[in-house]
């Protein structure tokens, strides 16, 4: 008695195949937490005014490791607003994305939005926090439009334009690091100024199904190809008559 054909084997083989070229959403997180600091997102008053306008943050390439798709790129509030602030925390602004030759080390004292001709906007709108403080990277920026970043290009630049901000301040977590710098405006003298104080960032990365390589198109084709002969045989010989002969 024939035990009956089944194509679990070849079926499963080729699900492998097939998750061996799958993407998986990651993340990476660069920066420092230990301080605060209010610019851009949290300085609704205080003694040097309103943020409202333009602010930079570059990344420096190293930390990546792999050319990435960011979809999501979120910051970390650390408390509640302060000053009689409402329970809840909100920006409106414009967020762009595109690659530098400056770094963190050699970053000069003017914005380089100018001077970065693939810098793309990929938020525009505005972010709420409905209990700032209360969780880890609950300041999350949704893109529009995912940025693929390769850190063979350059170092990441992130151009940020507010426009309007909630009442009070509330700090954000930030520090000194060597991957991180920022070009802001210096709200007395309303020019832009620098220094190596960075927010801390998280950008997430989307998951992207890659084209495969031809060796792996070619491993596919050719598991298709063997399972469907298989099967093929099996049912001739299953089919073929009582005075049929079969090699299988």
């Amino acid at each position: 008695m024939r035990r009956p054909f089944s194509l679990t084997g070849p079926i499963a083989a080729f699900l492998v195949v097939l998750g061996s070229i799958s993407a998986f959403a990651d993340s990476i997180t660069i920066g420092s937490s230990s301080t605060a600091n209010a610019f851009p997102f949290g300085a609704g008053t205080g003694q040097f005014g309103v943020y409202l306008g333009q602010y930079e943050q570059i990344y420096a390439a190293t930390p990546f490791r792999r050319p990435i798709s960011i979809g999501e790129i979120a910051f970390q509030t650390l408390g509640p607003p302060r000053f009689n602030p409402p329970p809840t925390w909100s920006d409106t602004f414009t967020l762009s994305l595109g690659t530098t030759a400056a770094s963190p080390a050699s970053r000069g004292t003017k914005f380089l939005a100018s001077s970065t001709p693939d810098l793309k906007p990929v938020f525009s709108g505005t972010v709420t926090v409905m209990s700032p403080g209360s969780s880890p990277f609950d300041f999350v920026v949704p893109l529009s439009t995912p940025f693929l970043y390769d850190p063979a290009a350059g170092n990441l630049l992130l151009d940020v334009v507010v426009t309007a901000v909630a009442e009070g301040i509330t700090p954000f977590a930030a520090g000194f690091s060597p991957d991180t710098a920022r070009i802001f405006l210096d709200l007395i003298h309303r020019v832009p100024t620098s220094d190596g104080t960075g927010l801390l960032t998280r950008f997430a990365d989307t998951p992207v199904a890659p084209t495969p390589e031809p060796s792996t198109i070619a491993l596919i084709g050719f598991g298709l190809t063997l399972a469907g002969g298989i099967w093929r045989r099996r049912w001739a010989s299953r089919h073929a008559g009582p005075f049929a002969t079969t090699n299988v």
